[in-house]
């Protein structure tokens, strides 16, 4: 995790200075009668100070950069000239703005009251939020390259544009994104993206307006989606076979607040899609053996379509004042608890192939304990059998224990598994070392073994982390690093699990901050050695992604 920034700092600063204006002037927060708002003065800083950056490059990209106009930071006020000066909107006016992508630091101060009545003053600094980027990652024979270019604060109004061109051991593709906060001066956010491949693409479209504030009771959105694609299965590490794989839908969802630090929710939702599953077929030359693992795979032709409907509940507890690692996560909250379950009919009167049942539900709990954070949750789907196609059950389960003895120093546990108990798999499960596939997320779980080392329908996976930054700073980087131990296993129902076999993995790393630019701001370098040997990965971002994906749908 990244070291402290300097807004948390300040955001405390201004907590003692609310407390010590209020006191100087024998104005209680808990009185009927703080003092007043009189005027709201505004400071926005470009991205860079002088001593930043050597020969005077600061102001060379500062002229490059569009600060954050005015208007955009104060519709994140929720405090008012002429109304009382409410402490609980202080903080949470500092907490909404200092999670927008293009702010870095935040500081509210005020003048000492004048009679009844004070001035009050917020001031932002920007990140770096026009990226062009170079990006490779990999090992064990896995790679992923990636060549980006994006504006998350376009014209200094929090509008996104982005272009990327990937390929991998897997494929290329080509996405766009265009993402407007506040279409026609409204709290409603647009976004649509195009992505293309060598053998399909996708397009989607959502409207949404989230709960972007402690103050806000209600959210909602609406979203549309279109895209067909080849879902890969692989043998001895290499792509050798596949399904075609169509959707289209169209979901919504509405959800109702109570409470501010503690909020109590209450939401629902509906969709309707149909989606096409094509026959396995092969485009790489095979032999007998490669074709005799599709057996746990082989599904034939099959429509879903049809209806469903969901509903969840979750419990939010927040606290005023946080010093915060990555803001916005569930480790920020000292409780989060939510649950969760959708059920949908898949019917031949819609164009099914086969008339089917599935129900979805899922569970999860976080709660702070001192410098610790647990969490634990839990997924589950049912679905029922058709001619040809049985049905059965997707387990996925994840523990995490971050514990933070000090700003700099996090210890960190993972524990996971997830697998498919059915005798028709449309999925493959791997570990290894680099990219993953869709739906595996960023990595596929121990690092210091080849890619895809192996493959099923079940899987666990375990990691013990101490990460750690130090005090070097270059430039506007941060220097830390990380020591680990992976441990993983995937079987399938003809392999019972043998954890007495599971390949275990040890190494270092080396972790970049970039606190001056936005969007994905780690660089990793891992070493590790497992069985055959030492192994490198690097890239971007976070790379054991051990949040777990939505239940399977249709």
């Amino acid at each position: 995790m990244k070291p402290h920034s300097g807004r948390t700092i300040r955001l405390v600063q201004a907590a003692g200075l609310l407390f010590a204006c209020t006191a100087a002037s024998g104005v209680s927060l808990a009185q009927s009668t703080p003092p007043i708002v009189r005027r709201i003065k505004i400071v926005r800083q470009n991205v860079f100070q002088k001593g930043d950056l050597p020969f005077g490059l600061h102001g060379l990209l500062n002229s490059l950069h569009a600060v954050t106009t005015e208007g955009v930071i104060r519709r994140d006020i929720l405090f008012r000239e002429g109304e009382p000066l409410d402490s609980f909107l202080v903080f949470e006016t500092a907490r909404v703005l200092r999670l927008r992508r293009y702010i870095a630091e935040v500081d509210i101060r005020w003048t000492p009251p004048e009679g009844d009545s004070v001035d009050v003053t917020v001031e932002t600094r920007d990140v770096w939020t026009f990226e062009t980027s170079f990006s490779l990652s990999g090992g064990g024979g896995a790679y992923a390259l990636s060549l980006a270019a994006s504006e998350r604060n376009l014209r200094g109004r929090a509008q996104e544009l982005g272009f990327s061109y990937s390929v991998s051991d897997r494929r290329s593709s080509g996405n766009i994104f265009l993402y407007e906060p506040t279409l026609f001066g409204s709290r409603v956010g647009a976004s649509a993206g195009y992505s293309a491949y060598i053998d399909g693409n996708a397009f989607s479209m959502s409207l949404r307006q989230p709960f972007w504030a402690l103050t806000v009771p209600w959210s909602f959105g609406i979203g549309v989606t279109n895209g067909r694609d080849n879902y890969l299965f692989y043998n001895d590490r290499d792509g050798v076979y596949a399904y075609p794989y169509a959707q289209t839908g169209v979901a919504g969802d509405v959800a109702r607040a109570w409470g501010r630090q503690n909020r109590f929710i209450v939401g629902g939702g509906w969709a309707w899609r149909r989606t096409y599953m094509g026959e396995l077929y092969t485009f790489k030359e095979t032999t007998p053996e490669d074709l005799a693992d599709t057996a746990l795979f082989t599904r034939p032709d099959e429509i879903r379509a049809g209806p469903s409907v969901g509903a969840r509940v979750e419990h939010r507890g927040y606290e005023p004042v946080r010093f915060y690692d990555q803001f916005g996560r569930t480790e920020d909250l000292p409780l989060n608890v939510s649950a969760g379950v959708r059920v949908a009919a898949i019917l031949k009167a819609a164009g099914s192939t086969h008339d089917r049942a599935h129900v979805g539900a899922q569970a999860q709990a976080g709660k702070r304990l001192g410098p610790a954070y647990v969490n634990a949750d839990l997924r589950l789907a049912w679905e029922s059998s058709a001619p040809g196609s049985e049905g059965g059950t997707q387990v996925a389960t994840a523990f995490r224990l971050y514990l933070k003895p000090a700003s700099r120093h996090t210890f960190v546990a993972h524990l996971r598994h997830d697998g498919w108990y059915r005798a028709n798999q449309i999925g493959q499960m791997f570990i290894g070392t680099g990219p993953g596939v869709p739906g595996e997320g960023n990595a596929s779980g121990v690092r210091g073994l080849p890619a895809r080392y192996g493959d099923g329908t079940r899987r666990w996976l375990g990691n013990l982390e101490y990460r750690f930054y130090s005090p070097l700073r270059i430039l506007t980087v941060d220097v830390g690093g990380v020591v680990f131990s992976d441990v993983g296993q995937v079987w399938d129902a003809t392999s019972p699990v043998q954890f007495s076999r599971a390949p275990w993995t040890y190494g270092f790393g080396l972790r970049l901050g970039f606190s001056k630019i936005a969007g994905e701001r780690i660089f990793r370098m891992d070493w590790a050695r497992g069985p055959e040997g030492w192994i490198t990965t690097f890239g971007f971002g976070v790379y054991l992604n051990f949040n777990l994906d939505p239940v399977i749908g249709f």
